[in-house]
């Protein structure tokens, strides 16, 4: 996928800098750094079959890692960036969780860095810092010595370890780029659309549905860093208008915080978006009020009605398993209370019945099946509330632990370890 990009100066990430202007780096531009990392890493005698943890400050420095490690077969594992100081406490602890999962080399953004990291987490390799990879690699082409195999892991997309520590989800080549496919048709992507995302990298929504599928169907990807995003939310929405943006990936959380920063946007001049095509909804569990509020707000500027867009994914399944389609409103259906506590059955309410209201998340994506079963795992008619199961070529290699990789069970069917239904045409709601 990458080398297609190598010839792609137009397209790339055009990026919001913090005084309002813009910049940009085509997809040939990192194209041409990513080998020169690859290459910077072969001058470090890096093993090719070590992950890669990538830990930088910097958009630039994280995405010459990125395609560094992938352009030559290293598995890469992004993380927040992690440093000194009570700020940095979540990304620490995330990285001291990974490093007790696994054997890696640790990348980061400055010496100083790697000093600290060194010090600090006991690491038994000096992390490396990506412009001096890139400085050793400069103006120089990777030549993989072996092929790389659609079944090798390309990324290690650790979660949360909230509860404990985290666990290193492996997926293949082959899995990524059948999601991306499948997004891609999803959100019926075109070359003269584009991305808006505030996303962190190291975060599947932000690394699959936005960096790399943006990549994947050669649309510029418009980018606002996510410190800005979370300080000026109104910006972002500015940068939706100015630059005409047509889809754009948020978590509930962060089109809460846009919904309240629509007035002090308005406040620097008119906003228009009837230019978006899909706001994708994911990461995080969708409420009825939330679709709600973004017709009532975002309506009147412009945006379509069939543009917001619900939808399920799971790290195990890459990014996206189900996906509103672009092409109608979401629906939300009120369920009739008693027969759902009774039967644990879908049923419309009456006039009058008291209910609850959930929203679909869509059908299946492209070659992906789910379904939904019993305690069991008997396999439950549509309308019955049960246990997700999900099949299909995106599912993950396994996890990544202190034994090493363990592989996932056979390719049948994933539990998800989520609940819903499935209605008569297939769309799922959680």
């Amino acid at each position: 996928m990458l080398r297609f990009l190598a010839t792609e100066y137009i397209k790339g990430i055009k990026f919001l800098r913090p005084d309002g202007t813009m910049g940009a780096t085509s997809y040939a531009a990192l194209w041409r750094q990513g080998n020169a990392v690859a290459v910077g890493l072969d001058a470090q005698d890096t093993p090719l079959t070590v992950p890669l943890i990538i830990t930088t400050e910097s958009r630039e420095d994280f995405l010459m890692a990125l395609w560094g490690g992938i352009i030559r077969g290293n598995p890469v594992a992004p993380l927040p960036h992690a440093g000194t100081g009570s700020s940095f406490h979540y990304a620490n602890a995330r990285l001291r969780g990974v490093l007790f999962s696994m054997d890696a080399v640790v990348i980061c953004h400055t010496e100083e860095q790697a000093t600290l990291l060194h010090r600090d987490f006991g690491l038994s390799r000096r992390p490396l810092v990506t412009a001096s990879l890139k400085e050793s690699g400069y103006g120089q082409f990777y030549e993989n010595p072996r092929p790389l195999s659609p079944n090798d892991c390309a990324v290690i997309q650790f979660s949360s370890g909230s509860t404990g520590i985290p666990k290193g989800i492996a997926l293949s080549n082959r899995g990524i780029l059948h999601n991306l496919a499948a997004l891609r048709e999803a959100e019926n992507l075109t070359e003269d659309m584009r991305f808006a995302s505030w996303l962190p990298y190291h975060h599947d929504f932000g690394l699959f549905a936005s960096h790399l599928l943006a990549a994947y169907s050669r649309v510029d990807e418009i980018r606002m860093d996510t410190e800005d995003f979370l300080r000026r939310p109104h910006r972002f929405l500015r940068l939706i208008h100015d630059t005409r943006a047509t889809h754009i990936p948020l978590t509930p959380t962060s089109a809460r915080l846009l919904l309240k920063s629509v007035d002090r946007a308005q406040k620097d001049g008119f906003l228009d978006f009837s230019c978006i095509k899909m706001l994708i909804l994911g990461a995080e569990m969708i409420s009825p009020d939330l679709c709600r509020s973004l017709h009532e707000k975002l309506g009147p500027l412009g945006m379509p009605p069939e543009a917001v867009c619900p939808g399920y994914g799971l790290g195990e399944n890459v990014v996206m398993a189900s996906l509103k389609p672009h092409t109608r409103r979401e629906k939300l259906w009120s369920i009739s209370q008693q027969i759902w506590h009774a039967e644990r059955r879908a049923v419309m309410a009456a006039d009058g019945e008291p209910s609850f209201t959930v929203t679909e998340a869509g059908p299946p994506a492209r070659l992906t099946a789910l379904r939904i079963v019993d305690n069991g795992g008997n396999e439950l008619p549509a309308m019955h509330m049960g246990k997700l199961q999900v099949k299909g070529p995106s599912t993950f290699l396994g996890y990544y632990t202190a034994e090493g990789l363990v592989p996932a069970q056979g390719e049948g069917w994933l539990d998800t370890g989520d609940v819903g239904f499935l209605s008569e045409d297939g769309e799922f709601f959680p």
